[in-house]
């Protein structure tokens, strides 16, 4: 498990599968079994982010780009301008992330 908490792809991956299911719920009445789902999978990524000693502030992005996904789909409201803002934080915030992540500065292996 430690091995596992040492990849920086660990923490992508799972921010982006509990974002989807945060969605999902926020969506679907799925009896919180989605958002649970994805609650476990935002700890999961804290916790690689700690063992990893890694730069957390760029997660921001997604869990704001989250954020007003789910207010989207609560107001049951579209908005091109809010889905782009959405998508660019999400985006964003796990490419920035991904960056300095690669960097030998903060935490990368090169």
């Amino acid at each position: 498990m430690d091995t596992l908490l040492g990849e920086p792809v660990l923490v992508l991956v799972a921010v982006s599968l509990a974002a989807a299911l945060f969605v999902v719920e926020a969506a679907l009445p799925t009896a919180g079994v989605a958002g649970t789902l994805g609650l476990v999978l935002g700890v999961i990524a804290a916790l690689a982010v700690a063992h990893q000693d890694a730069e957390w502030w760029p997660l921001v992005g997604p869990a704001l780009g989250v954020v007003l996904w789910a207010v989207l789909i609560a107001g049951r409201r579209r908005s091109a301008v809010a889905e782009a803002l959405a998508v660019g934080a999400f985006a964003g915030g796990a490419l920035l992330f991904g960056i300095l992540m690669t960097l030998p500065i903060v935490g990368g292996d090169m």
